[in-house]
């Protein structure tokens, strides 16, 4: 059965009460919310996810640490820990998520052959990790299990680094439509982790 997805105000982010399958929300371009993860190191590293090979859109490429859709009915806290959850294999305390803005994605696409239209309203969440946490989560790690459907494989970054492939349009990651607003992400870095 396939995935349902509220439907948002371009505007707002809020629900209009109208929910769609997942397939005609992406091939109509409707507005939809969903969240992002990221994981970070006391050193500054972030943990890139790379999606599964069979996955719909950009397959192989670097992404968040994790990232999904809010279903029909869900709200992004919910649906952040569980994202993490199912993909990683990572569960972590409600209150470690740090919700820091939300950001609107607005992307057309072709996609294994078809239009692909991401109107979404993303929920970025931050988790930092302690030194004790990070060393656990190496490359590798069995603490992993990743979710064979939708990840390959992770790996850690110093965030420049993720700044510059986000910068350079490096063809290795999901691309963002709006560096400008993402890169809010990388300024709260910058002020905790300056090195």
């Amino acid at each position: 059965m396939e995935e349902c997805f509220d439907i948002v105000d371009a505007t707002s982010g809020l629900p209009t009460g109208d929910v769609r399958p997942r397939s005609q929300v992406h091939r109509e371009g409707l507005y939809h919310s969903a969240v992002h993860v990221w994981l970070v190191t006391p050193d500054g590293r972030l943990l890139l996810q790379q999606r599964a090979a069979c996955k719909d859109s950009w397959p192989g490429r670097w992404d968040v640490s994790s990232a999904g859709h809010i279903s029909a009915g869900d709200t992004p806290l919910p649906s952040a820990a569980r994202e993490l959850h199912e993909e990683l294999g990572l569960s972590f305390d409600a209150r470690r998520f740090e919700q820091l803005f939300v950001h609107l994605e607005r992307q057309a696409s072709v996609q294994r052959g078809a239009p692909f239209i991401n109107n979404e309203f993303n929920h970025v969440f931050l988790i930092s990790l302690s030194a004790e946490e990070a060393g656990t989560l190496h490359a590798g790690s069995a603490a992993f299990a990743l979710q064979e459907s939708e990840v390959s494989d992770v790996r850690w970054e110093h965030w420049r680094e993720v700044q510059r492939l986000y910068a350079t349009s490096d063809p290795t990651i999901v691309p963002t439509s709006d560096l400008v607003s993402y890169s809010r992400l990388f300024d709260i870095l910058q002020a905790r982790h300056p090195a």
